[in-house]
C-alpha cells in the first residue's frame, strides 16, 4: 500500500485529471448544442466516451480520497 504521501500525489494527479476531463466535456457540449442525439454517430460515441472516463476518474478519486482518510483516521483498540 503506498504511504501517505504517495496518496496526496494521487490526489493531486486525479484532480488535475478530473480538471482536464470537465474542460473536454465543456467543450463536448459547446460543440453539441444544434445537435440531436444520435445525429452523427460518431459525435455521439465521443460524448459517451469522454462521459464514461469522466465517471470512471471521479469515483478513483473517491477511492483515493476514502483511503487517504482511513490512513488518517486513529486505530481504536
Amino acid at each position: 500500500m503506498p504511504d501517505e504521501s504517495g496518496l496526496t500525489d494521487r490526489l493531486k494527479l486525479d484532480a488535475i485529471t478530473n480538471g482536464l476531463l470537465v474542460v473536454a466535456l465543456a467543450l463536448y457540449f459547446f460543440f453539441a448544442r444544434g445537435q440531436q442525439v444520435g445525429d452523427d454517430l460518431t459525435f455521439t460515441a465521443l460524448g459517451a466516451t469522454l462521459m464514461v472516463f469522466a465517471t470512471f476518474a471521479v469515483l478513483h478519486t473517491a477511492q483515493d480520497l476514502i483511503g487517504l482518510v482511513a490512513r488518517r483516521r486513529p486505530t481504536q483498540c
